[in-house]
């Protein structure tokens, strides 16, 4: 399996992001940057040890340190999003419910074809699994998930979850 496309949005250092990972990375810079959070973010996407119970992000964590709405203006949402390709037979087996299909010379997940034609026809076999995490005014907490994006225009709360043995495999 190789991660091919990270979208990085309100996490730490990165406001918005995408990285195109070869299979080999140096990540250079100054301080603060975001090379550790590239990092960490794909570390908060994959992680199996973190569950439902674990506090895994906080005010810090936030673009700027802002995490709550200002007027009108709906909350920030840290987004960390991947798209994994190199599945195994077994893989595509395991994941087959939330497979999408990647175009790798535009480096995009096909999101609708025609009708009567097939989106993985000449793409990729991939997975999208995404983390979210935002600020609950109601709860006074800090809220997260991870769950496959299989639809661009589903809310979060009906993709399908990315569970921790679905991380233990990859």
């Amino acid at each position: 399996m190789r991660v091919v496309r990270r979208q990085i949005s309100n996490f730490r250092a990165i406001h918005c992001a995408t990285v195109y990972p070869e299979r080999h990375n140096a990540l250079l810079g100054p301080n603060n940057i975001g090379k550790t959070a590239i990092l960490e973010a794909l570390h908060l996407l994959l992680s199996p040890e973190l569950t439902g119970r674990t506090t895994a992000i906080d005010e810090n964590d936030f673009f700027a340190r802002k995490y709550r709405s200002v007027g009108e203006a709906d909350a920030p949402i840290i987004q960390i999003r991947a798209v994994i390709t190199g599945l195994s037979a077994d893989d595509e087996d395991a994941f087959r419910d939330v497979l999408v299909p990647w175009n790798e010379p535009t480096r995009t997940v096909v999101e609708r074809s025609d009708e009567g034609t097939d989106p993985f026809d000449g793409s990729a076999v991939a997975i999208e699994p995404t983390f979210e995490a935002w600020y609950d005014d109601g709860e006074d907490d800090f809220q997260w998930r991870t769950f496959f994006r299989t639809d661009p225009l589903r809310p979060r709360e009906e993709c399908p979850r990315f569970t921790r043995e679905q991380k233990r495999r990859i």
